[in-house]
């Protein structure tokens, strides 16, 4: 005769190593997915750094390509090899650029998103006037620091500095890529630009107009008498007499030594 008790017993243990049993599969089977989730989000993040990797080596093979192709057209010698960033910066996101230059770190940086071959060209350009330069008196031309210069900078305006740096970036821009701009000055100061153009943009496009018939007479000796004689305030209130000016200067040079640079 079957004991009641005991089925009930066998019954409620039955259950109960059921119960563990489920609880263990249920315990390894979240386990188990929570490991696939965290392979495959980790897969993920790999191939997201291969991209990001393989694209910036694509940039530093179109900067390498972009600089020879720079000696060829322009009949120039870049110095050296310029460092390339990429690293997220905010004060270039602030100001809304796909590339800038620091000649204290000799450094190209550009955004990967959204620069452009243009963006290259320009920033070489930079660069290698730098490095120009550089090679003439071992200053970076544009770079200041200290509270003297702090205090220069309360009494002076830097519009014309900028105006011949991003002239000439941009000048290497459209040379290089073989573009056919009118480089005539239409108004006679700088402010009649701004107030026409606006924006940042005015000083590429106005300062490419300002040293274009300067450079095309030679581009290290137009550097050098650009840099050594840049457009002060009264300057830019007649620019076309400060683009002759700056001819009639390197005219007068044109018969002297050529430009001697370090290699």
């Amino acid at each position: 005769m079957i004991n009641g008790r005991k089925i009930k017993r066998i019954g409620a243990g039955a259950l109960i190593l059921l119960g563990v049993t489920t609880s263990e599969y249920q315990a390894g089977h979240y386990t188990s997915g929570r490991t696939d989730i965290q392979k495959y989000e980790a897969s993920m993040e790999r191939k997201s750094s291969d991209l990001v990797l393989a694209k910036q080596e694509k940039v530093r093979e179109e900067i390498r390509e972009m600089a020879q192709k720079q000696e060829t057209v322009l009949g120039i010698k870049h110095f050296e090899k310029p460092k390339i960033s990429f690293e997220p910066n905010q004060e270039n996101t602030l100001r809304d650029v796909t590339g800038t230059y620091n000649q204290e770190k000799d450094e190209i940086w550009i955004d990967l998103s959204r620069y452009s071959s243009g963006t290259l060209s320009h920033e070489l350009g930079h660069f290698y006037v730098d490095k120009l330069n550089e090679s003439l008196n071992n200053k970076n031309w544009r770079y200041k620091k200290g509270f003297l210069s702090f205090l220069e900078s309360l009494f002076s305006d830097d519009r014309g500095t900028k105006l011949v740096a991003e002239g000439i970036a941009d000048y290497f821009k459209h040379k290089t890529k073989g573009d056919t701009l009118s480089s005539g000055l239409n108004y006679k100061s700088f402010d009649e630009y701004l107030n026409e153009d606006g924006g940042s943009d005015a000083y590429a496009e106005i300062g490419y107009k300002l040293v274009a018939p300067i450079l095309d007479r030679g581009i290290n000796r137009g550097i050098e008498t650009l840099t050594r004689n840049l457009p002060t305030n009264r300057d830019l209130k007649s620019l076309v007499k400060y683009q002759q000016r700056v001819l009639r200067i390197v005219e007068q040079n044109s018969s002297k030594v050529k430009i001697t640079t370090k290699p």
